[in-house]
Parts: structure tokens; sequence; C-alpha cells
């Protein structure tokens, strides 16, 4: 099934009462439709959680691997570089703890 995106969809469950698959046209069935199934189909996500859930588990998310993977590493390349300079402004060097009041660095 070939879904469009931002479409509302309703799945219906029809079940057919048939003992010849060519008898099939001319069957008694019974449809059934469940109001909490409605959804929208979505090609994109806001929630990095839910696209990376796609693209683990849906093979056929082939168009999420490629851009979702490098938004993802660019993003997590992003926060390292940002924790890696919050951690160089709070660690001060050697060499600037004696300035700093905490005795003479170099051993005796």
């Amino acid at each position: 099934t070939i879904l469009n995106s931002m479409h509302k969809y309703q799945p219906r469950f029809h079940i057919v009462k048939a003992n010849d698959i060519l008898k099939l046209p001319c069957s008694t069935f019974r449809s059934y439709v469940f109001a909490e199934m409605q959804f929208i189909a979505v090609t994109a996500y806001q929630n990095d959680k839910i696209t990376q859930l796609k693209i683990d588990n849906n093979p056929f998310a082939k168009g999420f691997r490629d851009t979702g993977n490098q938004r993802r590493e660019k993003r997590k390349l992003q926060q390292y570089e940002k924790r890696s300079q919050e951690a160089d402004r709070k660690c001060a060097p050697i060499s600037d703890l004696s300035a700093q009041g905490f005795g003479d660095t170099k051993s005796s």
C-alpha cells in the first residue's frame, strides 16, 4: 500500500466467508472499522528518537537512512564540541594553578 504524506487514513477489516477463492467476489463478508486506528501519514518526524526507531525497524525507510544519519551525526558532533568547549573553560591548566592560589605546582 502506498500512502500519501499528510493524508488521513482509516483502516478497514473485511472478513470474507468463502470455500473457494474463485467464489470470493460473490461471498458474504463483514467489514469492521475502528475509529482508534485513524492516522495521518507523515514523511518527516520532529522527534529524532522516532526517526531512529523507524530507521532501525523499517527496511523500507531508505530515505531516512541517508539524511537521518547525516543530520543525527552532525548534531552529535555539535553536542560533543559544545561539551568539549565547556569542559575547557571549567578546567584550568596546571601552570595556572599557582596563580589561582593553589600553592607551588613544582615538586621539590
